[in-house]
């Protein structure tokens, strides 16, 4: 088994990143007024063979991976899914792949992108989970146009599952989770459990997390069934 904190030493290449980048990220490529060498690249489609060693295609995803724990320890556990990391951060996606190489993880694979540009390159009704954890939770006013999780994405996340597939959402911010909340009622097309807080859904554990549960703070849980 992967024990990240284990590949942290034996990759000490710096993976330490502004939390915080342009707010340009988070909105259509169209949206965007200047051009900017930051910005992801659009993505129509991708060859697997160049994203997973084993060539195939994804089986999950992992929206805003950060540097990875759940990414690749998710993989170690689950071999015969393929889960895509997807982070609209440069520094971290470059690390990961360096470790998924070194450690020859074949099922595990990570892309520079930002989900506002879609995921046209995703087949309809092809994934089984969609994990998104811990979003920043853009509290003020004018910022919460940043939250990824609005009709657009819900939409997204529900044409790519297949049948009960299923999209898994935490955070422990109480009106970032009364937020989500309605607006999965209003797209109202999944099967919604709420889970009692701080029940666990015994899932690989991410670093947020695990900081979140030392620091004593309640998690609130969604599952989202197709």
């Amino acid at each position: 088994m992967i024990d990240f904190s284990e590949l942290l030493l034996k990759y000490p290449q710096p993976v330490r990143y502004r939390h915080h980048i342009k707010s340009n990220v988070y909105f259509p490529y169209h949206e965007n007024i200047t051009e900017d060498s930051h910005y992801p690249a659009l993505i129509d489609k991708l060859d697997w063979i160049d994203v997973f060693q084993n060539g195939k295609k994804p089986n999950a995803i992992d929206v805003g991976c950060g540097i990875g724990k759940f990414l690749i320890e998710y993989a170690d556990s689950n071999k015969n899914t393929n889960i895509l990391g997807i982070e609209v951060r440069p520094i971290p996606v470059e690390w990961i792949r360096t470790v998924i190489q070194g450690e020859k993880i074949e099922n595990c694979g990570v892309i520079h992108y930002t989900l506002a540009n879609g995921l046209d390159f995703i087949e309809d009704n092809s994934l089984d989970s969609f994990f998104y954890f811990f979003p920043d939770p853009w509290f003020k006013y004018k910022q919460a146009k940043r939250r990824v999780l609005k009709q657009e994405f819900l939409e997204i996340c529900f044409n790519k599952l297949n049948e009960n597939g299923k999209l898994y959402i935490q955070t422990d911010v109480e009106e970032l989770h009364k937020y989500h909340l309605l607006e999965l009622t209003k797209h109202n097309k999944f099967k919604l459990n709420i889970l009692e807080i701080n029940q666990d859904w015994e899932l690989t554990k991410t670093d947020q997390e695990l900081h979140v549960i030392k620091k004593g703070f309640n998690i609130h849980r969604i599952i989202c069934t197709k």
